[in-house]
This record gives structure tokens, sequence and C-alpha cells, in this order.
């Protein structure tokens, strides 16, 4: 990201200079905030697929050893855990 700390209407405004559309702060703070979740579950998928027992403490221990864990874990759902078994 060019300006990590941009406010929402910062980042607003980059938008629609960049696109020429209007976009609210607080309806991109909401995309931004899905944004970031989804690519978490994405990171975390993947690596579970990269491993023969993807269990949840097997997966954190993979990020944590690629130096991921710190940047998603405040990102991720409570339940990030039980949506992996289900």
């Amino acid at each position: 990201m060019k300006s990590p700390d941009a406010t929402s209407q910062q980042l607003s405004e980059m938008v629609r200079e960049a696109t020429g559309r209007e976009i609210r702060a607080d309806t991109l703070r909401q995309k931004l905030r899905r944004a970031r979740i989804r690519f978490a579950e994405l990171l975390i998928q993947e690596v579970a697929d990269g491993l023969e027992e993807p269990t949840a403490d097997r997966i954190e221990e993979e990020l944590l050893a690629l130096g991921l864990w710190e940047h998603i874990r405040g990102i991720l759902p409570d339940d990030w855990r039980a949506r992996l078994l289900s």
C-alpha cells in the first residue's frame, strides 16, 4: 500500500482520483476489513493445503515460522479454528 497511514477519508479520495468513482470512507473501511479477512482466510487455506496434517495448531506454527502470523492474527475472526475444521 502506498499510504499505510492514510485515513479512510484520504483513501477514499485516492480511490476517487484513481477510478473516478466516489466511495464513502465508511464503505471503503468496510471493504478493506472484508478484504483483509478474506486474504487471511485464503492464506490459512494455502498453508493448510501444504501440510500433511493441517490442524489449527500446525497451521499457526507454520504461519509463525513464515513470519506471517503477526500480520493476520488480529484480522482473523475468533472462530477461525472452528471454521477450518468444518
